[in-house]
């Protein structure tokens, strides 16, 4: 349904335009599904020359195409404000809180992300004017990092050889907008050191975590294709 819906190979998707896809199903423990996936957009660029084709003058019409194309597929914003009322902004405006998690989980009891939105839906015009809130409300409660045992399974012990503590690298650093550096490597913007990547139309219909990745470095796509592959060709312990 995931590839139905959002991947559309050869048609219009959320991610634009997807000639391929390649990865595994995992099921965990507890039975949950996993889907590990790698997306190859239609004319994306060579790895070997990337950084060339994206520096000079001439070609900053293109970054510009880029980063607009990156802003409105992934995300690393999360406003935790989203979706509360103006009574609880008023109350969290009063005890001097800020953007942040704690602040979010006080008063998320007001609603669910698994609240049935069926007359939302049916409402194509209230549906499109609360897309963005809802975007958020779902992402404040799905995609925020949290630190447990599994961050720290290869770092305990480790930490004088300037490891870090938490595997995922949480917080992540913050940037005020997504732009090439002056060495070609693209970088998107961040307003929430604890988010993880996400995208609004994933979050509103799965209203569940889940992790999204623009790759644009030989280095990341080695590392990726070796995590996908590796689940792929996992062998599973006999039930």
């Amino acid at each position: 349904m995931f590839f139905k819906y959002y991947v559309r190979v050869g048609e219009e998707s959320v991610f634009g335009l997807i000639n391929e896809y390649f990865g595994a199903v995992e099921t965990n423990e507890r039975g949950s599904l996993h889907i590990y996936r790698l997306l190859w957009l239609k004319g994306n660029m060579g790895l070997a020359s990337i950084l060339n084709d994206v520096g000079g003058e001439e070609q900053a019409l293109y970054r510009e195409r880029v980063i607009r194309y990156v802003d409105s597929v992934f995300t690393e914003v999360c406003s935790l404000y989203h979706g509360l009322n103006q009574r609880s902004l008023s109350e969290m405006a009063s005890i001097g809180q800020d953007l942040d998690q704690e602040a979010f989980c006080a008063v998320k009891a007001e609603r669910s992300v698994t609240s049935d939105i069926s007359s939302m839906l049916r409402n194509r015009e209230q549906f499109s004017a609360a897309f963005d809130e809802e975007a958020n409300f779902c992402a404040g409660a799905t995609q925020i990092h949290t630190h447990s045992p599994t961050c720290v399974k290869y770092s305990i012990g480790k930490l004088a050889r300037n490891r870090e503590l938490c595997r995922f690298k949480a917080p992540w650093r913050l940037v005020e907008r997504t732009s090439f550096r002056e060495d070609g490597v693209l970088q998107i913007r961040r307003r929430h050191g604890m988010v993880n990547r996400w995208n609004k139309a994933i979050a509103v219909g799965l209203r569940h975590n889940h992790d999204i990745s623009f790759i644009g470095t030989q280095c990341k796509t080695m590392a990726i294709v070796f995590y996908v592959t590796n689940y792929a060709t996992k062998v599973e312990d006999p039930v």
